[in-house]
């Protein structure tokens, strides 16, 4: 409206000789920007929103919608869970066995979770650590960590075998998300040959058409 409306009334407004009101005018210098610098106004706004949302994932609100967004996804929410939960037994594996405390290898998974709600579930396990008590609960609460991997990291902290038990958790984690990976490219790999012949399709069609009608015209 902005664009094709207002312009038009203003200019038969102006034919009479009438002076524009002063909200009119401000309608019709925002309608020649943006006809004008439309190309500009398209990226500055793009780069807005841009800058925008990834201001808001940065807040630990957005960070935290994001990132139940993303375990929520279908598909490809339970692949992030697994990567995010092999990096955490990975990772406190590696350090129990460099002789880290477990209070002081939590302190330092925490920072490398990559997600805002295991984050939360790390630091709260360390906490427990540091007043006795043990750290599968607060994982299997968080709802990141399956039930049963849970119950493994509690059998392996009783057991006193807890850095191999997270060795073994992280190894099959990043065996299973390996294979659905290959499932899902071997799955989308028809998909994205029919979209690109699709897209050749209609290039071809938009390129020959004027030709075709051409040489009919001819004849």
């Amino acid at each position: 409206m902005t664009i094709k409306v207002i312009p038009v009334i203003a200019e038969q407004i102006e034919k009479t000789g009438q002076e524009l009101p002063v909200i009119t005018q401000a309608l019709v210098s925002t309608s020649n920007v943006l006809t004008s610098w439309w190309v500009f106004v398209v990226i500055g706004a793009v780069v807005l929103f841009v800058w925008s949302v990834k201001r808001f994932f940065s807040t630990q609100r957005g960070a935290l919608i994001r990132d139940k967004f993303l375990l929520a996804l279908p598909v490809f929410g339970p692949l992030i869970r697994q990567r995010i939960v092999s990096r955490f037994a990975s990772t406190l594996s590696t350090l129990l066995g460099a002789g880290l405390s477990m209070a002081d290898s939590l302190k330092v998974v925490a920072e490398v979770t990559g997600n805002v709600i295991m984050h939360s579930a790390v630091k709260q396990a360390r906490e427990r650590i540091l007043s006795g008590a043990d750290i599968a609960t607060p994982l299997r609460d968080s709802g990141v960590i399956d039930p049963a991997i849970a119950h493994m990291v509690a059998v392996g902290e009783k057991s006193g075998e807890l850095e191999t038990m997270l060795k073994t958790i992280s190894d099959n984690l990043e065996s299973s998300s390996d294979i659905v990976i290959e499932r899902l490219s071997a799955a989308m790999e028809p998909v994205i040959i029919v979209v690109m012949a699709v897209v050749v399709g209609i290039i071809a069609y938009a390129t020959l058409l004027p030709i075709i009608r051409f040489s009919a015209g001819q004849f």
